[in-house]
Order: C-alpha cells, then sequence, then structure tokens
C-alpha cells in the first residue's frame, strides 16, 4: 500500500488567458427569478421529501461533447425535475472551447451554480473563488456515506488542497476501481494458432513475434494517440509510470523511501524503453506508433492487420460489428491485463470517478444555497444513479427477475438520444452499468481484476504553495519537452542506450533535480503538519 499523509492535493499549473470579456454573455446566475424564490427553503428537509418543494432552477456551465450534443428535450431533464423539482438554466460551451471558455468566467467571478466537468485548480482554490465543499459535509449525508461505503479515501485525498479543504464535486464515480484503458486482443486469431493468451509482457513479446512470423505483413502491436497512449499502459509493469500518466514533470512517488524521484533517469524507465525499443526493432510494434490516425488505426483493426491493440473497453464492440462483415470469426475482446518481471500489472492506475463538477463560493450568500447543496447530495443517492445512468423503466431501461438493470435497446446511443451517462451529467454510475452495456462475460472480468487489485489507486497529489507553483513553472514545460523526445528517441533507436549517463545530465541541467527539491519540501511539510 501507499503511505500517504492524512490529506493530499493536486499539482496543476494556473492557465492564463487574456480574453475579451464579451465572450461572458450569458453566464452567471439569474437574479429576480420567481422560481428560485419561491424554492429557497433553509431547512435541512423539505415538507415533501425532495429537493425542493417548488419548482427551482439553477444555472449550469456544461461541457458539450461532440459525440453525444447537448439537447434541451433529453428525457433526462424531465426525470430530473420530477424527482427534485430542479430545472437548469443551461450554458453550454463546445469541449474544445471550454477551458478557455471557463477561464473567462472565473477570472470574472460571475459563475453559474454548477460547473462541470472541472476540477479544482490550487491557485482558483486559494483565490477563494470556489467553495470548499469539505465545509459542508454536515449538509451532504449521502454524498459522504456513498463515498465511505465504497472505499473513495485515497481518491479524496488527492483532492485535498493546501488549506487542507477540498473543493471537488467527484463525478461519474463507480463503486469499483474500473480501468477501461487496457489491452485488447483478437482472440479468434490467438486460438486459431493455438497461442496462449498472454500473462506477462515477455509472452506479450513472444506472442507478437510468431504473428509476426505467422503473417509477415501484419503489424501485430498497434497504438494510436500518440505514445503517451501505449507507454501509459506498458510502464506500470515495470514499475513505473510514463506517457500520459507521468505528471509532475516526471516525478513520481516512491513508496519505500517515501520521496518523489525523477522517473525518466530509473532503472525501471530504462528497462521499460529496452523492452519497447525491442518491440519496434524487430517489427512486432507498429513503426507509426507515435503518429497513426485514429481512421487509420481502425481499419487497421477491422482488416486484420493487426492483433494486439492499447485500446478502450468497450470499443470492441464496434470493431467486432464492423471486422464481422467479412470474417465472421472475427473476434476482438478485452483480457486480464498482463504482469511484468517483478508482477507488477500492466495496466495504468484509475481514480474512482472520471469526472468532477465546482461550485463557485459566491453561491454561499444566495437564499437557495440550501436547496444546491440538498440537490448535490441527490446526485450521490440510488435514485439519482438510477437516473442519470438508466433513465425511464419502460421507456431506457426495464428491471430482470434477478433485479438487474438492463437497456432496453443497447444498440441505441443513450448517451446522444436520452443524455444518459455523460460526462457533464453523470454523478454517481449504477452499479449494473457494465453489465448492461458490455456483457455478463466483460463484466465478470472486470470483478475479477478488482480482486486481483490490478488497477491501483492514482499516485498521491504534492500541495504545493503558490510561489512554489510559480517555481515548477520555470522548469516543468522545457524538462517535460526532454522526456518526451528522449522517450521516443530511445525507442525508435535514433539515441543510444550507451549515452545514457549523458541524458542523466542533461536532465538535470534542465532543472530535474531542482524540483525534485521543490516536491519533497512540499512533500514533508505536508506530511508533517
Amino acid at each position: 500500500m501507499i503511505r500517504r499523509s492524512k490529506k493530499f492535493g493536486i499539482i496543476s499549473l494556473t492557465l492564463v488567458l487574456a480574453m475579451s470579456m464579451s465572450l461572458l454573455a450569458g453566464c452567471g446566475k439569474k437574479t429576480n427569478d420567481s422560481a428560485n424564490d419561491a424554492g429557497n427553503q433553509t431547512d435541512e428537509v423539505t415538507e415533501s421529501g425532495m429537493v425542493s418543494d417548488t419548482p427551482i432552477k439553477f444555472t449550469m456551465l456544461y461541457a458539450d461533447n461532440a459525440s453525444y450534443p447537448y439537447k434541451s428535450d433529453w428525457i433526462i431533464w424531465d426525470k430530473i425535475k420530477e424527482a427534485t423539482n430542479v430545472e437548469f438554466e443551461i450554458q453550454s460551451v463546445p469541449d474544445s472551447d471550454y477551458t478557455t471558455k471557463k477561464q473567462i468566467i472565473f477570472n470574472s467571478g460571475d459563475i453559474p451554480d454548477i460547473v462541470t466537468k472541472t476540477a479544482a485548480l490550487p491557485e482558483d482554490a486559494q483565490s477563494g473563488i470556489l467553495l470548499p465543499i469539505s465545509d459542508y459535509l454536515d449538509k451532504l449525508p449521502n454524498m459522504k456515506k456513498y463515498l465511505d461505503e465504497n472505499g473513495f479515501d485515497a481518491d479524496m485525498d488527492n483532492l485535498v488542497q493546501e488549506d487542507g479543504k477540498f473543493y471537488t464535486l467527484p463525478t461519474k464515480c463507480k463503486d469499483t476501481r474500473i480501468q477501461l484503458h487496457s489491452w485488447l486482443i483478437r482472440e479468434d486469431i490467438f486460438e486459431k494458432n493455438n497461442i496462449a493468451i498472454p500473462t506477462t509482457l515477455d509472452e506479450v513479446y513472444e506472442a507478437g513475434k510468431k504473428l509476426k512470423e505467422i503473417y509477415p505483413d501484419s503489424k501485430p502491436i498497434i497504438n494510436r494517440f500518440g505514445s503517451g497512449n501505449i507507454l501509459s499502459v506498458i510502464a506500470p509493469g515495470f514499475g513505473t509510470q510514463a506517457g500520459w500518466n507521468l505528471g509532475n514533470s516526471g516525478y513520481v512517488y516512491d513508496e519505500e523511501s517515501d520521496k518523489w524521484v525523477f522517473a525518466p533517469t530509473s532503472d525501471n524507465y530504462k528497462e521499460m524503453l529496452t523492452y519497447m525499443n525491442k518491440l519496434y526493432t524487430e517489427g512486432i510494434l507498429d513503426p507509426e506508433f507515435t503518429t497513426l490516425e485514429s481512421a487509420t488505426y481502425e481499419q487497421l483493426v477491422t482488416q486484420s492487420e493487426t492483433f494486439i491493440m492499447i485500446d478502450w473497453v468497450g470499443n470492441q464492440n464496434r470493431y467486432n460489428l464492423e471486422g464481422q462483415k467479412t470474417d465472421p470469426d472475427f473476434n476482438v475482446q478485452p483480457f486480464f491485463p498482463v504482469k511484468g518481471a517483478d508482477g507488477d500489472y500492466a495496466v495504468p492506475s484509475a481514480a474512482k470517478f472520471e469526472q468532477s463538477w465546482v461550485i463557485p463560493a459566491s453561491v454561499k450568500d444566495e437564499p437557495y444555497f440550501n436547496t444546491l447543496l440538498r440537490f448535490i447530495d441527490w446526485c450521490y443517492t440510488e435514485e439519482a444513479a438510477e437516473i442519470l445512468t438508466f433513465g425511464v423503466e419502460g421507456e431506457t431501461f426495464e428491471k430482470g427477475t434477478d433485479g438487474k438493470l438492463s437497456y432496453i435497446d443497447i444498440s441505441k446511443d443513450i448517451s446522444k438520444e436520452f443524455g444518459l451517462g455523460n460526462n457533464s451529467l453523470s454523478v454517481r454510475v449504477h452499479k449494473d452499468f457494465n453489465y448492461a452495456f458490455n456483457g455478463e462475460e466483460i463484466s465478470n472480468l472486470f470483478d475479477e481484476i478488482d480482486k486481483a487489485g490490478a488497477v491501483k489507486a492514482p499516485e498521491p497529489g504534492i500541495r504545493l504553495s503558490g510561489d512554489e507553483i510559480e517555481e515548477v513553472k520555470l522548469y516543468s514545460t522545457a524538462l517535460t519537452d526532454y522526456i518526451n523526445v528522449m522517450t521516443e528517441s530511445l525507442i525508435y533507436g535514433k539515441e543510444s542506450f550507451s549515452d545514457w549517463d549523458k541524458f542523466v545530465t542533461e536532465y538535470q541541467n534542465k532543472g530535474s533535480d531542482k524540483l525534485g527539491e521543490i516536491y519533497n519540501t512540499a512533500w514533508t511539510r505536508q506530511n508533517t503538519k
């Protein structure tokens, strides 16, 4: 187990934007809203037992996903209103513009009641513009109960800021620690050629080597979305972090020493790069693994030109539908994460929540503040989980004789058509979702992975002061860029492992040692408070 301080926070760098305030039209809270005036209960419990005895409307900054564009007539809105008496005035912003627009709104101070798809940055928490959620846990009993009973301690610790409080509401919460970002395999090809499903990274190499011999024109292992994708999955098998999961300018937490160490110069990282170089050099790994476009990737999968993928569980349904048009035996499936030489699983860590909300501090002075807290608390109930995940019984889902919920028509896009399970609205994912969406076999696989403890909690966070955040910025960009360049260069063989000491020196020249001092000083401070 990772040894943790009593409370942790997250490192993040300030996003500084200077843009026209004309973009702010339409944001913020409404004034003189008769519905809000009617719904301003201050009692802890309403007479009706609903969030509000009378209709009330909250404002929401909504991150709009292009895959399921916002619709004002989604059935989810009516169902929420029916259960809670709550409606929303939505300010919808495309995901592609969300970070920019959100920062402008934050800078204005006129922030909607609920800001979706947002985690509290240290600078925003320190500025006082966000509500410290931890100060109001006595008013959020359902949220507290759900998080306590489902093992969210480590995840919530990572949300705590330097002042010992947390300002982020975890959303899209899951009862178990599930990592959808993992391995997919052409199960039918392995069976056809009597190749065992790999259980270790060495066996992945051996399987890939054999497949290359059988299918010389194939690319046994492929990857898209850049090297960060595959490295974030492979690295944990070597007891380190890389790619998308290598935060903190390359620093990772070492439990044994209780220190933060620079991963890119470690023996573990070097072993990972050596393994990746072997895959590349022997033609097992697609030579375009850093640049392959998504459309081309999916063509390679469905046209049987590859057999092992770093992907997301759920995508196999789409691949199988397409692949079976030409090959009835085509069968892509997830499999249990493989282990490295020391028994570490090659699968990224995962928080028990995927998204988050923040609330502006200004709402505490509004007459509807307690009602807003009641709504937030309702979002963590079993009722809310059913509504936000499955929708309306008899219309979008049905209940089996065993009590499990399932979608009536799984071919429909539940987010696009109904607004269900989407990143901005889903707060607590219903426990039956994986069973309903992926089927019993994959649902059982997730249970086995969870029982084995294969998917770890994310590393603890470091609570930096404002001055420390600014100092980190002096080094982080150049250092991170150099990490990325050298990582790919060593895999491609453009640089030699015999020059490793030279690379270590260059990392130091770019500030790796200085960052280590900053991080470990902050770590010691937060563990002695």
